[in-house]
């Protein structure tokens, strides 16, 4: 066995490059997750990775606090006690590696924030993080290790789901191919050989499922689910155990029998390391779907613009992609059980920004508020055919006879601070010195021998 410049293990006889046209996806994939370089990462992309983690790891200590969070602490107690090494984000408590993963992917998605890539329209953080910082840890890996499997994550997932629209109209993507991402982590930071990898690969997509049903309504454990197979995935394979090599394309293979359709895999495998998804990943700044932050924004827009209120406003019409049809959470005007329901639909937001013109977060949980049903009644979603999944049209009518309309395709947010969210989510269970070390360690983490310090400032010292 061998090693290449990042310290990947790879075959004796593998190429530095992805193998061959003969070679199945399994295997072609692995391979390039085992040869991705850290000096071949493009700059934004490895400072994009920090500034992910940073925005993640400060999600996770806002929804260590809710009611899913203390559950999965309880899980992770029932599954594995609190003999292992591992580190749950802002606890005390150490976990074995499945454990940890598990707890951090359910705290980082507790309050339905996370980033998103498009057009995939997965979740990357939610299954890249968890399982990258446990098996990192675990492995005493340095800061460019970390890197480059937080960027191959992103790149593995975005490429494979790319071509199947089907795939994002008949359930959720982030579930079959979420997997993937989180296998890739733990794979490349257990430094598995190509061989071993594309095993991991095929059992991570035997692990792979996502049903559609209940929309927003899906639980938020089993995005920590998965993560702590993914790890499980890669154990297995180092472990020596073989999955079919045909288990991406073949007849009966993951994209058969969950999506229906097999990609072109050379397309597929000629772009990955192009155009890096990292750079694609949105994240959120309020809970919800992210496919309604191009609306939201343009309302947001055009009411501050304009003062437009709930009370001067007699109609807002807006037009969304058809393929959002099967995701009705997205545009329901309720009734709204829950509050991620809520949080999804549009014409709820809409009508709390009419009320406050902002995002007042305390509104999420007026479920039931008369002044907040009665503006969504005012609310009109319309589905019609286009190319880009995230395109919005808004055509605001106001009692008095004016019209505003405005239409966008994409919305990028700014930059965070990384020190001022890290102070604002975590001062609850960690001192400001710790905190601002992780962000410093973090802007610095390339030169990291071991990222075991950097993961240290975020176990409690009071």
């Amino acid at each position: 066995m061998r090693t290449n410049a990042s310290g990947a293990a790879t075959d004796a006889h593998s190429p530095s490059v992805v193998a061959g046209p003969k070679e199945h996806f399994a295997r072609r994939l692995a391979e390039y997750i085992c040869n991705v370089r850290f000096d071949s990462l493009a700059p934004a992309a490895v400072a994009r990775a920090k500034e992910q983690l940073i925005y993640h790891v400060g999600l996770a200590f806002t929804g260590a606090l809710t009611k899913d969070g203390q559950q999965a602490m309880q899980i992770a107690g029932v599954l594995g006690g609190c003999r292992g090494q591992s580190t749950i984000i802002g606890q005390s408590k150490r976990v074995h590696p499945l454990e940890a993963a598990f707890v951090n992917s359910t705290f980082i998605r507790a309050n339905g924030f996370d980033d998103v890539l498009f057009p995939s329209e997965t979740h990357p953080g939610l299954l890249t993080f968890p399982p990258a910082l446990a098996v990192a840890e675990q492995n005493h890996c340095s800061g460019k290790e970390l890197l480059v499997a937080i960027v191959t994550s992103y790149e593995v997932l975005g490429k494979m789901v790319t071509d199947q629209n089907e795939a994002r109209a008949v359930r959720r993507p982030s579930m079959p191919f979420g997997p993937f991402a989180a296998v890739t982590a733990a794979a490349r930071l257990m430094r598995l050989t190509p061989n071993q990898t594309a095993n991991a690969i095929g059992y991570a997509a035997d692990s792979a499922m996502g049903l559609k049903e209940g929309n927003e309504q899906q639980p938020t454990h089993v995005y920590g689910w998965i993560s702590r197979n993914a790890i499980t995935a890669a154990i297995l394979a180092q472990a020596g155990g073989e999955t079919a090599p045909t288990i991406l394309e073949g007849k009966y293979g993951f994209y058969a029998t969950l999506i229906g359709d097999v990609p072109n895999v050379d397309a597929i495998i000629g772009r990955l390391g192009k155009d890096p998804e990292i750079m694609r990943a949105t994240q959120k700044r309020y809970p919800g779907t992210a496919m309604n932050i191009v609306p939201i924004q343009l309302i947001l827009q055009l009411t501050q613009e304009h003062s437009l209120t709930a009370q001067n406003v007699a109609h807002v019409n807006i037009e969304i992609p058809s393929e959002r049809s099967t995701f009705e959470d997205s545009y329901s005007t309720g009734p709204f059980p829950t509050h991620t329901q809520a949080a999804s639909s549009l014409p709820f937001q809409t009508a709390i920004i009419l009320l406050d013109g902002r995002i007042n977060m305390a509104r999420y949980d007026e479920l039931d508020n008369p002044q907040i049903l009665a503006v969504i009644k005012k609310v009109s979603v319309k589905l019609a055919p286009h190319a880009n999944p995230r395109y919005a049209r808004v055509r605001i009518l106001t009692i008095d006879g004016k019209t505003f309309e405005r239409e966008g395709d994409n919305y990028v947010f700014p930059p965070i601070d990384a020190v001022e969210s890290l102070l604002r989510d975590g001062d609850k269970f960690l001192p400001h010195s710790s905190l601002k070390r992780f962000a410093t360690l973090t802007q610095e983490l390339e030169t990291l021998p071991d990222v075991s310090p950097l993961i240290r400032c975020l176990i409690p010292t009071r």
